[in-house]
């Protein structure tokens, strides 16, 4: 396979300025308050609002120096937290991040979204350490499905990595390195966005985000 001249990083830390509640609008906040072009903050299952999310550090209106943060939600339950972006279209390659579980009672952790269609179709791959498991699932017409989950304890520490790989129909799920889930599905196959998700009050940190696309 080719590997495209596209190559996005983008680096994220946790960072909290201020508080920031449920915006009126799904422009993403900036630490200066100004909307940030081309990401997106919606809820899947939710119509009423939109989750606070904060993207910083945009002195070069780089990217790979965008600082992301989950600062509030609404959510509960079934419904979910996007950050997205449609301005990076994703059929095959790979999407890393680093993420951390800051807080939640109801669920914690989250993961990576991708071939976006809208907030309420898409692949989601996300691990939660309240349930200890990794499930890939695909999102339709806001209805979730299952497609693959496995369980698993990671290593008691902060910070941990997953990485998705995506060939036309087949997928990997890695967590920390190891491929922990793959098969095949054909729910999307076109191009489309890629982004961030958390479930209900789960508040979680990412960075070192990174899509590489190929042929």
């Amino acid at each position: 396979m080719i590997i495209k001249k596209l190559f996005y990083s983008i680096s994220l830390i946790a960072v909290i300025t201020g508080t920031l509640y449920a915006q009126s609008s799904s422009n993403i906040s900036s630490r200066s308050a100004s909307p940030v072009k081309g990401w997106i903050s919606a809820y899947t299952n939710r119509e009423n609002n939109f989750p606070s999310w904060e993207i910083s550090n945009r002195e070069d209106n780089s990217i790979s120096k965008y600082i992301f943060h989950l600062l509030k939600t609404e959510a509960h339950w079934s419904e979910f937290n996007l950050c997205y972006t449609n301005k990076i279209k994703f059929l095959n390659g790979s999407i890393s991040v680093t993420f951390r579980a800051d807080s939640g009672q109801e669920d914690q952790g989250g993961g990576i979204i991708w071939r976006v269609e809208d907030k309420n179709n898409y692949y989601i791959a996300r691990y939660n350490p309240l349930e200890d498991n990794l499930c890939l699932y695909y999102v339709k017409n806001a209805h979730r499905r299952l497609l693959k989950e496995i369980s698993i304890i990671l290593e008691d520490k902060p910070w941990h990595i997953m990485k998705i790989v995506q060939e036309k129909s087949h997928y990997q799920v890695y967590l920390d390195s190891k491929m922990l889930l793959q098969g095949y599905d054909s729910t999307f196959v076109d191009a489309g966005g890629i982004g961030l998700w958390t479930k209900a009050d789960a508040l979680t940190t990412f960075k070192n985000l990174r899509v590489i696309q190929e042929d």
